[in-house]
């Protein structure tokens, strides 16, 4: 992540966050970035009622389907970032 609260390109700690997540928890969550923390997290799991909220209708949409989730925070604001699934595991398949 940029100083700025930008992410360029996705690094591959980012990428296998995301697979480590999906295989502990299931493709029903999304990815948490504060920082250097990354956490996988599931709707319910999130404190906030009116993100929660949106996350659940976010993921419950079809186009949630075929790519991952990750919400960065930043400077007290979350950004959104969507990262094609088969982007994700090509990734990870080339880190093994």
């Amino acid at each position: 992540m940029n100083a700025d609260c930008t992410m360029t390109e996705p690094t591959p700690e980012l990428f296998m966050a995301i697979y480590l997540g999906v295989q502990e928890k299931g493709d029903k969550g999304l990815l948490y970035v504060k920082g250097d923390t990354y956490a996988y997290l599931m709707p319910e799991e999130l404190s906030n009622p009116e993100f929660r909220s949106g996350v659940q209708t976010m993921l419950k949409s079809p186009a949630s389907e075929e790519v991952y989730t990750v919400a960065i925070e930043c400077e007290s604001k979350v950004h959104i970032v969507v990262y094609p699934k088969a982007d994700v595991h090509a990734a990870v398949e080339k880190m093994r």
